[in-house]
């Protein structure tokens, strides 16, 4: 615990060594901070998630440092479905502290590396305000399709569950309100609303000797059924009303609610499909440009490689004592023509382009090079990062190791051939592939974490060393 004022070291008394002010309100606060993330604490594990928000909000007010309540209230914004409050909450933490916050960065990493879960949050996102908008204008029935599809995308959504369970009890579809409330319920248990959305279908909240909370049919105040009743003689009039009503009930329903509904979804079915259309039309004209793009290069790479074979064979004409190795170059060629750009950047990696004498070899392998390497580094990074985080560092340096041939300057991929190193105990490969990082990548994301782990490593050697 430092002095807000100087920065000093406090110790039990009420004021700073240092600078002599009164601390003491500043240490309640902080303790404070502390008994509210305890609380808060205590409140998720149980999944009491609402006022562990409340408690851990209280504890950032009082400490805005509070790492661990703020990673803390991050996970439990993301456990209701609030994913874009959840990323705030990480990122702010990983300002306030950007080194030794492994939390943060795990949580932060976990979400961003899965681009179709982000997708399906966005989309989820997207659905839900314009439920909210088509139930607001008493389209109901619209607004329920929609939160159907964003419960799908992101089941933990709760305001979205909450809104359907609304609109289920407003269309008298009481038991599929209560079935997405009690899923609800499981992700958060006290969670207000959906408290006051149970009690409005009967239900009531029972609080067992276990502490867990269980909701049984409340008898005084679920809804009583009809006593029936006799008439001393029929009524016929009361039977030709009711038919008329029914009549009356089914015109206004055809006339009035079903066009309203139907119109509604056509609308939204012409604009999709619209966006459709737009988004089919731009991805044609992507792949026809990549066509002309890959026939153009296919036409150069036939001339290069007949000019490099006419060239080849006059140099062995002409000299016995060429010693260079053009095997992997047509090697690659033929992976490059049959369209298999992974074993053609394979094989480029064995091509000793210093070697190569001829300028239209160089310049075939430029060609192949820039083509291929950028995707399959790509694909061999994300695979050997998985590798690497669960544990198969030989399998996440083989193909780290082929990534790095193909791009030596790949910052991701030079980090993790490291950390792959560092966790398999070699820390002097570990030690030289981060310096790498940081002379060719020094103002990186990358880099700055590289240099944390040199600081371990060196660390870890030193307390190894005999005293």
């Amino acid at each position: 615990m430092r002095c807000p004022y100087c920065g000093a070291p406090l110790t039990k008394k009420k004021y700073c060594d240092g600078c002599k002010e009164d601390v003491t309100l500043y240490k309640n606060a902080l303790r404070s901070s502390n008994i509210y993330y305890n609380l808060g604490l205590e409140q998720a594990r149980v999944r009491d998630l609402s006022n562990a928000i409340i408690n851990l909000n209280k504890s950032l007010k009082l400490d805005k440092n509070n790492i661990n309540a703020r990673n803390l209230l991050g996970l439990c914004y993301y456990e209701t479905g609030e994913v874009v409050e959840a990323l705030a909450q990480w990122v702010i933490s990983k300002n306030l502290m950007p080194k030794k916050n492994e939390l943060a960065d795990y949580y932060i990493e976990k979400v961003q590396s899965n681009p179709t879960k982000l997708d399906n949050i966005n989309q989820a996102v997207k659905k839900y305000n314009f439920a909210l908008q088509s139930a607001r204008q008493d389209g109901e029935d619209l607004a329920i399709i929609q939160l159907k599809k964003v419960v799908n995308l992101n089941p933990k959504f709760l305001k979205a569950m909450h809104l359907l369970a609304l609109l289920y009890i407003k269309t008298g579809e009481r038991e599929r309100a209560h079935r997405i409330l009690t899923k609800a319920r499981k992700i958060d248990i006290t969670n207000t609303t959906t408290l006051k959305y149970l009690a409005e279908l009967g239900y009531k909240s029972e609080t067992s000797q276990t502490g867990q909370i269980t909701f049984e049919p409340d008898k005084e105040s679920s809804f009583g059924s009809l006593s029936g009743y006799s008439e001393d003689r029929p009524n016929i009039m009361a039977f030709v009303n009711l038919i008329i009503g029914i009549i009356i009930g089914i015109a206004v329903v055809g006339f009035l609610v079903v066009p309203s509904v139907k119109n509604e979804m056509k609308e939204e079915y012409h604009s999709e499909s619209e966006e459709s259309n737009d988004a089919n039309g731009k991805m044609q004209a992507q792949v026809d440009s990549l066509k002309a793009t890959n026939e153009t290069l296919e036409k150069k790479i036939e001339k290069l490689t007949s000019e490099l074979e006419a060239a080849n064979k006059t140099i062995s004409d002409n000299s016995s004592t060429s010693k260079v190795d053009y095997a992997p170059m047509f090697t690659a060629i033929v992976y490059y023509e049959a369209q298999d750009y992974e074993k053609c950047a394979i094989a480029l990696t064995e091509v000793d382009v210093s070697s190569l004498d001829i300028p239209q070899a160089k310049s075939l392998y430029t060609v192949m090079s820039t083509k291929v390497y950028p995707d399959v580094v790509q694909k061999y990074y994300q695979d050997g990062r998985t590798k690497c985080n669960n544990g198969q560092y030989d399998e996440a340096l083989a193909v780290l190791l082929l990534a790095y041939k193909m791009d030596p300057t790949n910052a991701d991929v030079l980090y993790f051939i490291g950390r792959s190193y560092q966790k398999d105990g070699d820390n002097n490969n570990a030690l030289k592939y981060y310096n790498i990082l940081i002379e060719k990548a020094p103002g990186s994301n990358r880099a700055t974490t590289a240099k944390t782990r040199i600081s371990e490593i060196e660390k870890a050697q030193a307390q190894a060393q005999p005293q």
